[in-house]
């Protein structure tokens, strides 16, 4: 006997429990009991590329192969129609696992985004880590350009510089000349403003390979240095940083190939797992596969049985013993 309490209570969460309210939620919760993937019920499944004209065409194709007579004869090649689609959804959906049930595929990993210059620990996971060595590869070889550039251009090249080739200039020519990095005021700023370019900052400079040249040549004339020897000692130095820059990019790609083979080897253990595991897609696959091999059996009998119900042709008698063998034949339906 349920009580007044129990009785009020489940009155309260009938009230509560409305379901969905906009019709966006209604139309989706009307599919709730429909399934999905192996054994969809829906004629359809858009999620696989299918459409109302391809099942059409397919119904067609089929229909137009078994050459249904009748109603009955049509219905059931429908039948069969349906089933052999469904086979060729399965063959679809057997390719493999779903991908967000698999680890990271390494070619969809980036380094956009990650500060490669916050340390990683090492015991992040793969996909992580493999963001930031690309994060820290990519941030090399745009370093490796930039050293590239700021050597040519001191070698005499009318090259295009970036903010990061400057940079990289006037850090490598004041660390020669002994100046602090953070040093107030900025002794590039007098350094320009002695050649006539007057900016708050030397990064708010109009930067060519000639003004560059110019400059740095000057910052070593103000020390004392002969400005074309100064010129090719911080291009010597550039150089070397470059080579030092390229055996860090050599650990880094060494790392990043290991990181992507960790992360193969993971998602091919994952598949198996998920194909060869008790209730998993393989199991499942096979249970689909059996089912429909059922279903288009029983088609195609009652479809040859509707064939058999068929009116037979009547064929006169014929008095010649070659065409009475004929008229056999054709009796038990072996020739036409």
């Amino acid at each position: 006997m349920v009580s007044p309490a129990r009785l009020a209570a489940n009155r309260a969460n009938a009230r509560r429990s409305t379901g969905p309210r906009t019709p966006a939620g209604k139309a989706a919760s009307a599919r709730n009991a429909v399934r999905h993937g192996l054994y969809a019920a829906a004629a359809l499944l858009p999620a696989l590329g299918e459409t109302a004209a391809d099942w059409d065409d397919f119904r067609a194709a089929v229909a137009r192969s078994l050459r249904p007579e009748g109603a009955a004869e049509a219905a059931t090649a429908e039948r069969v129609a349906w089933v052999l689609y469904r086979q060729r959804r399965l063959a679809a959906l057997a390719t493999g696992p779903a991908p967000a049930a698999l680890p990271p595929d390494p070619d969809t990993i980036t380094g956009e985004g990650v500060d490669h210059f916050i340390p990683v620990s090492p015991a992040a996971p793969p996909a992580v880590r493999l963001a930031h060595a690309r994060a820290a590869l990519a941030g090399q070889r745009a370093a490796a350009a930039a050293d590239r550039a700021v050597a040519a251009a001191l070698a005499g090249a009318d090259v295009e510089l970036t903010l990061g080739a400057v940079v990289t200039a006037t850090q490598v020519a004041g660390e020669l000349l002994g100046w602090r990095i953070q040093r107030k005021p900025d002794p590039w700023v007098g350094v320009l403003a002695g050649l006539g370019v007057e900016v708050a900052t030397p990064i708010a400079a109009e930067w060519t390979a000639d003004l560059l040249r110019r400059v740095v040549g000057r910052a070593g004339g103000c020390d004392g240095r002969d400005p074309t020897v100064f010129l090719a000692d911080v291009r010597a130095a550039v150089l070397a940083g470059t080579e030092a820059r390229g055996g860090r990019g050599r650990g880094l790609e060494a790392t990043e190939a290991s990181l992507v083979a960790e992360l193969r080897a993971a998602r091919g253990r994952a598949a198996t797992d998920a194909l060869l595991a008790a209730g998993g897609l393989g199991e499942r696959t096979d249970r689909a596969e059996a089912h429909l091999s059922r279903e288009l059996d029983r088609a195609l009998a009652t479809l040859a049985r509707l064939r058999g119900l068929r009116p037979q042709p009547t064929h006169p008698r014929p008095s010649h013993p070659v065409e009475d063998v004929g008229f056999v034949l054709r009796r038990a339906g072996l020739v036409g």
